[in-house]
């Protein structure tokens, strides 16, 4: 089993998160994402490619601290101009981005619990992040961040975070393929 310091060394961007409360809640729901998908080794689960083609390209750890920071710095980039329209949490987003793939884990591990198929990654998420306590928010996020996974599909309201979480998750993605 890994456990949650592991988890904490392996994301620093956790260190970002001002709530303390948050950030635990944030290492919970990843570590249960391991276990749930039969992980036993973070490093297994940092060479998992995020795309699968010949080229090189990051592991899953190194992608969601990516996705994290990118969002971030576009939230300190955008902040004054952002919050003029309508308030924008920056613990939600480094929150979100770093969880936006813990429903992948689950369905993707080495020996996921059964019947784990039977539920998308959005869902998943949703289900992990609401479990450990991560505000709505957050959860709305997870279960939204991929327009084809979510309940509503295209039809999602975009809060300013999930802008930030989707606009970077894509843009990474993109820049990969």
């Amino acid at each position: 089993m890994i456990n949650k310091a592991e988890i904490s060394s392996a994301l620093p961007e956790l260190e970002q998160i001002t709530d303390l409360k948050l950030r635990a809640a944030c290492v919970d729901a990843f570590a249960e994402a391991m276990e749930l998908g039969g992980w036993t080794d973070l490093n297994a689960l940092a060479g998992m490619p995020v795309l699968p083609v010949d080229k090189a390209v990051p592991g899953r750890i190194e992608f969601i601290r990516e996705v994290a920071a990118l969002a971030a710095d576009e939230y300190d980039e955008l902040i004054n101009w952002i919050d003029e329209l309508a308030p924008c949490d920056k613990d939600t987003i480094i929150a979100s981005a770093l969880l936006a793939d813990i429903g992948l884990y689950v369905r993707s591990g080495p020996a996921p619990v059964q019947h784990a198929e039977f539920y998308n990654k959005a869902e998943w998420a949703g289900y992990l992040a609401q479990k450990n306590g991560l505000p709505p928010k957050v959860v709305y996020i997870l279960l939204t961040v991929d327009p084809v996974m979510a309940p509503e599909g295209t039809k999602a309201i975009f809060t300013n975070e999930l802008r930030f979480v989707r606009s970077s998750y894509y843009t990474l993605l993109a820049a990969l393929a």
